[in-house]
């Protein structure tokens, strides 16, 4: 699929599962002396415009900061639809692998630059996302959901 989908001339190729994810399949993929990352997009939560999303906002940050760049398929997509699935290449970024539970001080200090950077520049950009799930940056919906369901439970 990978070849024949994303025009990669392939010589060598090796796909290793990565598990950290909890919304999409991820797999690190390495492509002759390159490395990408390809996603399985987990159709119940998200559609193609999640993948719009992404290229138009990354086109615009990678202006100012380092950004994942989504590659085109074959006929000019950024994604590929194969049986009632969605994949998605992009370049692999390298960095920290960071441990959830040990996270180190200066790498909580270079993500809080990087976060700034993203947020300043993201903020000068005009554009509208396609995809949206109802409530998902409403922390008061939330904070009352659970509350909601604490109350059930102490009732």
């Amino acid at each position: 699929m990978i070849n024949k989908y994303f025009k990669l001339d392939i010589f060598f190729l090796s796909i290793k599962k990565l598990k950290k994810g909890s919304i999409n399949q991820t797999y690190e993929i390495n492509i002759n002396d390159d490395k990408y990352i390809l996603q399985k997009i987990n159709t119940k939560i998200f559609n193609e415009n999640v993948i719009i999303d992404m290229d138009n906002i990354t086109n615009h940050l990678k202006k100012y900061i380092e950004v994942p760049i989504l590659l085109n398929n074959e006929y000019g997509r950024i994604y590929y639809k194969y049986n009632n699935n969605l994949y998605r290449i992009y370049n692999y970024i390298e960095g920290y692998d960071i441990n959830k539970e040990k996270i180190s001080d200066i790498q909580v200090y270079e993500l809080g630059k990087y976060l700034y950077d993203f947020h300043i520049h993201l903020k000068k950009y005009d554009y509208i996302p396609k995809h949206l799930i109802e409530n998902f940056h409403n922390t008061k919906y939330y904070i009352n959901k659970i509350s909601d369901i604490i109350n059930k439970y102490e009732n």
